[in-house]
């Protein structure tokens, strides 16, 4: 390599290792603070060996030893210039560094120094408005302390009545020195001395508690006059009320005693072994304690009218007697003579704001009787409809209204959801008592006279009805202690009105009505499935294997409801019920009184309508019924076509012997009648066809029905020996 080329290489890798040593000190970074120091010993290191490298080039002979000591001596200059431009640098970097901190501090300083004129200006200037400034309620405040009067102070001393002289020397002229006196008792301290405004502070931080706690006080004392301002209105108003409440608890009782008159004699016997007994267990069914009692007769007795509560009073008398049955043993059952009393679980009575007082802005109440028919219909009707009997079902709810304008209470059955029910469930519950006249009737004529015009005789006609959303029935005024005289019939047929309404006959006939219903319906819907039929409990030991081997069938089950030849009351319906064995067909119609079921007993008639021959009917013509066969009909002691006598023999079974199919022990089954009749014809007509089957189609007079006879057979029809006549009568 030619020493020129050596010099070049070796400068350039000494300039490489020392920019790499360049590159890795930092010569801003705090750790590499002492890099000055480094390149100086380095400048000073490189120096002294270029010195003894020229010394000893001065002396040293031509030839490769010279040229390396020049070599040598050029890198040291390099060296040397290279290390002076960083120390130059580092310089130039180290005074920057420092110009900006101080450039920093000035700023910093000179910032604070604007804040403090800032500072220093607000506050000659808060200085200023508050030497002026004038404590206007601190001032009013003082003279209130002191008892002077701000207005005259300030004035002269010969003017000013409301001075108050601290001293026989000194006096307070101005609202300056009141303040002073009020804080420091008088006025050689300034309360604008900064010195004094801890102490000022002091005290009116005592003078604001001490306000505080008389506040306090005043405002407890206040609401304790409010509170004896309530009592004594409380004992006022029942002073008031004394004069009332005998002859109230009077009315009240009359009705109550006539209702526990059976008990009465019970529990006065002379027993004296269990008197006592006897004693807590008339009282705890009289009066059982209860809070929630009391309060919904308080409410009940604020709220409603004398005839409701006396209503509410017996309806919620009659639910607590009967609610206490499930707390008696046998006995106890016997002693009070409370086994005759109807109910079911869910029974309820409330005192509820009238809608139609709402409508019209008025303040008045009603009463409503909440019967849940879930815990009503029997376990036999709810299992053959698929469900236990505790569960679907709803609320029938009765509102009993009283009628000022008429003198009268009214009633009517709404739904769960308050709505109106479509059913007349109220409608004759007892005989004659369908709500159509008022009970009051002279009340009514003096209404129509004040407000229909004598020469209108056409407005008189409807005087008497009430156009309310109930009915005056007159069981409703019965136990609501009013004693009208009962209705009378419009029609000279129809059934006279016997007085036998009490709490619990009208409860007996609710539950009645309500299970009849339920049951009624869920027959219908278990015909229209065209199901087997079913029996009630009560009679399946009863019944004889063939009735379950019979060969007939009920095939179809609708309502007629266009029968032009038939005329039916609107409560009335017409079921037509096909029964069929083998190529035998027989139809079976029945009328039922929906609304009386099952007091009013279904009415059935049978009709065959192929061309079995049954009865005597032997000729073709006998059967289709021709004019020449209707002649003839007499000879030989033959039927006519159109007259069956074995089927009119099964109507009267059906519709008379009704005592075959009830169970007086058990009064669910008078629900059953429909079915058990039905199921009676389609025993009878299967026999029937089975012994004219068995005698090639020979005459059938031989055949006869099944039924009790001799002393055994007491009960027929609807006479006082039938089971219906006390069911009928709601007895």
């Amino acid at each position: 390599m030619s020493p020129a080329k050596k010099r070049r290489v070796l400068a350039k890798q000494a300039a490489d290792a020392l920019a790499h040593d360049d590159g890795a000190m930092d010569l801003d970074a705090p750790s590499n603070a002492d890099i000055m120091p480094k390149l100086q010993k380095c400048h000073t290191d490189t120096m002294l060996n270029l010195q003894s490298n020229l010394d000893l080039l001065q002396k040293a002979p031509a030839g490769p030893e010279r040229d390396e000591l020049i070599f040598s001596c050029s890198v040291a200059l390099s060296t040397l210039k290279l290390l002076q431009r960083q120390i130059s640098l580092q310089i130039d970097n180290h005074h920057a560094t420092v110009a900006q901190e101080e450039r920093v501090k000035v700023e910093a300083c000179s910032l604070m120094l604007q804040n403090l004129n800032y500072e220093r200006n607000y506050l000659r200037r808060e200085i200023d408005e508050f030497k002026g400034w004038k404590a206007e309620d601190l001032e009013k405040m003082a003279a209130d302390e002191l008892g002077m009067d701000l207005v005259t102070l300030g004035q002269d001393e010969e003017k000013a009545d409301g001075d108050v002289h601290m001293d026989d020397e000194k006096k307070i002229n101005s609202p300056e020195e009141a303040i002073d006196a009020y804080f420091f008792g008088d006025a050689q301290h300034s309360h604008r001395d900064p010195a004094n405004h801890e102490s000022m502070l002091t005290k009116l931080q005592e003078d604001k508690d001490e306000r505080s706690s008389l506040v306090e006080e005043l405002s407890k004392s206040k609401l304790e006059l409010k509170e004896l301002q309530r009592k004594r209105e409380q004992l006022r108003n029942f002073l008031t009320q004394i004069p009332k409440k005998p002859s109230e608890m009077e009315k009240v009782g009359e009705s109550l005693s006539g209702f526990f008159k059976g008990c009465k004699a019970e529990w006065l016997c002379s027993d004296e072994a269990g008197a006592e007994k006897k004693l807590e267990l008339a009282k705890t069914l009289a009066c059982p304690p209860s809070l929630k009692r009391t309060d919904r007769f308080q409410l009940a007795q604020s709220k409603l009218a004398s005839p409701l509560y006396t209503l509410f009073f017996q309806i919620a008398g009659y639910i607590d007697a009967w609610s206490t049955l499930d707390h008696l043993d046998k006995e106890e059952r016997d002693a009070c003579n409370l086994e005759e009393l109807i109910g079911a679980d869910g029974m309820s009575v409330s005192a509820i704001p009238s809608k139609n007082a709402e409508e019209e802005g008025n303040q008045t109440w009603d009463v409503e009787l909440s019967i849940s028919t879930v815990n009503i219909i029997p376990a036999e009707i709810a299992t053959m409809m698929g469900r236990s009997s505790k569960a679907g079902g709803d609320t029938l709810k009765i509102v009993f209204s009283y009628d000022a304008d008429q003198g009268v209470v009214t009633s009517h059955a709404v739904n769960e959801n308050d709505s109106a029910s479509d059913d007349d469930i109220l409608d004759n519950l007892f005989p004659g008592d369908d709500g159509s006249i008022s009970p009051d009737i002279p009340t009514v004529l003096m209404k129509s006279e004040e407000e229909v015009e004598a020469s209108d005789p056409d407005a008189m006609q409807g005087s008497d009805v009430v156009k309310s959303p109930g009915k005056p029935y007159h069981w409703c005024q019965v136990i609501s202690g009013l004693n009208l005289p009962p209705p009378f019939s419009r029609e000279s047929t129809g059934a006279s009105f016997q007085v036998n309404a009490c709490t619990k006959a009208v409860f007996r006939q609710l539950i009645r009505r309500i299970r009849a219903r339920k049951s009624l319906g869920a027959l219908l819907e278990v015909l229209s499935r065209r199901q087997n039929l079913p029996i009630h409990p009560a009679f399946r030991a009863e019944e004889t294997s063939t009735s379950f081997a019979s060969k007939a069938k009920v095939v179809s089950w609708s309502e007629e409801k266009d029968n032009h030849q038939v005329s039916l009351s609107p409560s009335m319906k017409r079921f037509v019920a096909t029964i069929k064995r083998k190529t035998s067909t027989l139809k079976a119609a029945v009328i039922i009184d929906m609304q009386n079921y099952p007091s009013e007993p279904p009415i059935w008639s049978l009709q065959s309508e192929d061309g079995t021959i049954t009865g005597s009917a032997l000729s073709l013509g006998e059967q289709s019924g021709e004019l020449t066969s209707l002649n003839n009909s007499n000879s030989g002691n033959k039927a006519p076509p159109l007259f069956d006598a074995t089927l009119h023999r099964i109507e009267n079974h059906v519709n008379t012997d009704l005592d075959q199919f009830v169970n007086q022990d058990v009064e669910a089954t008078y629900d059953w009648i429909l079915m058990h009749q039905l199921a009676d014809i389609v025993s009878c007509w299967d026999e029937m066809m089975s012994s004219v089957e068995g005698n090639g189609g020979a005459k059938t007079k031989d055949f006869e029905l099944r039924r009790v006879k001799g002393k055994d057979r007491q009960l027929l029809g609807l006479g006082e020996n039938s089971p219906f006549f006390y069911y009928r009568q709601r007895l």
